[in-house]
């Protein structure tokens, strides 16, 4: 089966945008941040897309099926979130406390400032993380639409808090560290809004 056209338009948007972010990461505070802030949020995206996913695909066939028999699905999303924090919260906590450390010790000395930036993109990591059954119950709830514009809504809090990091703090720390608060916040209102929306279905 092909894959939709809604999920191509996000495949799409969500390359331009990675591609966006990094430009203005670039722009406000050289090349070598951007590379720092590739090699943090490839790391941290590890977890994410081999568990996180394979739960998530687990998921949707049982979320679906709930729903088809009128089943409590808030407690079903609940207890699929609750299971990821447990699982993702040693892993990403470290990230948080020893960031600078495990990176330079991986990846060399040279690489300190990604483990500063993986430190706090940990925070957003962590939150995507345990929320990734909220993909396919977007499906499930047909709630395609509102997904893409909150993803329109998060693309320009971020570049605005990116700007906010250079032109008022004119530092990396900073901005990366604002992009990770906004981007959790703004994770965190969808999956409650998503939330919300189940109760309808119990």
């Amino acid at each position: 089966m092909g894959i939709s056209p809604y999920l191509e338009l996000r495949k799409h948007l969500f390359t331009q945008f990675l591609i966006t972010y990094l430009f203005y990461i670039s722009k406000f505070f050289g090349p070598a941040a951007a590379g720092f802030y590739t090699l943090g949020n490839t790391v941290l995206g590890i977890p994410t897309q081999l568990i996180g996913k394979s739960v998530a695909d687990v998921f949707y066939p049982r979320i679906a099926e709930a729903s088809n028999n009128g089943e409590n699905l808030t407690k079903l999303i609940l207890k699929a979130t609750t299971a990821l924090a447990v699982v993702g919260i040693v892993p990403f906590g470290m990230i948080v406390s020893f960031g600078p450390w495990l990176f330079s010790f991986v990846f060399g000395e040279e690489w300190i400032v990604a483990g500063e930036y993986a430190r706090w993109l940990a925070l957003w990591s962590f939150i995507a993380f345990i929320t990734r059954p909220i993909t396919k119950v977007v499906l499930v709830l047909n709630l395609q639409a509102q997904q893409l514009f909150y993803e329109i809504i998060i693309v320009f809090v971020r570049a605005v808090v990116l700007f906010i990091g250079f032109y008022y703090y004119n530092s990396d720390i900073y901005a990366i560290l604002f992009f990770s608060l906004a981007t959790s916040g703004l994770k965190m209102l969808f999956f409650l809004y998503v939330l919300k929306k189940s109760r309808k279905f119990t």
